[in-house]
């Protein structure tokens, strides 16, 4: 898909195409986007974080829902600046990030038609997405655990653990 005209939302690496090339057909600004995407009624706890905490993830979400024939790109040269809070903001700003992205994640999973990736389906895709967002928690605390018992008990397997739980995580940072 070729695109002239690009629009950046706020989320970090969102980029969209206004108009397709060759026939000029308006994606982004298509009706079934802006009504899905202007509603104010939120009468749900579930509405409100599509709405209100999320609207950018919500927008990606609806875009993947009614352009089920286009695919997503990641860019690895975009570059993007996010502005964050230096104290304990952070963590309610990051609460909220999580409850948004499980929801949307909750969308994605009851769409009927949606691409994949090798041989496995989207929905497999955003159900492993799924439960590695609702067990990050668990693994931080883990890791605290592990951090714990390795200062108070000084057992081997338990600085093995950690050391390979740090490997992996730590890999990320070298590519």
């Amino acid at each position: 898909m070729f695109c002239s005209t690009r629009y950046c939302l706020p989320g970090c690496f969102t980029l969209f195409c206004l108009y397709m090339l060759d026939t000029c057909k308006p994606l982004f600004i298509s009706n079934q986007i802006i009504l899905n995407y202007s509603q104010n009624c939120v009468d749900t706890l579930h509405m409100k974080n599509l709405l209100h905490l999320s609207e950018n993830q919500y927008l990606t979400m609806l875009l993947l829902k009614h352009f089920l024939m286009y695919k997503m790109h990641f860019i690895q040269d975009a570059h993007a600046e996010t502005l964050t809070p230096d104290d304990w903001k952070v963590s309610s700003q990051h609460c909220q990030w999580l409850n948004s992205t499980i929801h949307n994640l909750g969308e994605l999973m009851f769409l009927d038609q949606l691409c994949g990736f090798c041989h496995f389906s989207m929905h497999f895709i955003d159900m492993i997405d799924l439960v590695l967002t609702l067990i990050q928690p668990v693994t931080v605390a883990y890791i605290m655990y592990l951090i714990i018992s390795i200062m108070y008990e000084h057992k081997t397997v338990l600085l093995i653990s950690f050391i390979m739980i740090s490997i992996v995580y730590g890999w990320s940072h070298f590519e």
